[in-house]
């Protein structure tokens, strides 16, 4: 079960990324613009995604981490209090 949700999990955060690089690069190409720095990210941050998840795996975690109720992706510290991401609450409006 746990395994499960975990793929799900990875998943569906590896899709939210997607989405906001095509996003950006769609909105830059609309003006003519080239984003090197978003394409240099995007080919680096699967991997560290994928690196830091399977060290998480095989190390364990050592505290849950809370999760925005939307997207399901971990909440970073200071979006902790809210309980989810800014662009998420302006989604689920």
């Amino acid at each position: 079960m746990g395994q499960q949700l975990n793929k799900i999990i990875k998943r569906k955060r590896r899709a939210a990324y997607l989405k906001r690089k095509k996003v950006a690069a769609k909105a830059a190409g609309q003006r003519g613009l080239v984003l090197p720095i978003v394409s240099a990210i995007s080919a680096m941050i699967i991997e560290k995604a994928q690196a830091r998840d399977e060290y998480l795996e095989a190390r364990g975690a050592t505290v849950p981490i809370p999760r925005c109720p939307i997207c399901t992706l971990e909440l970073a510290y200071p979006f902790r209090e809210a309980g989810m991401h800014p662009e998420c609450a302006s989604e689920s409006v």
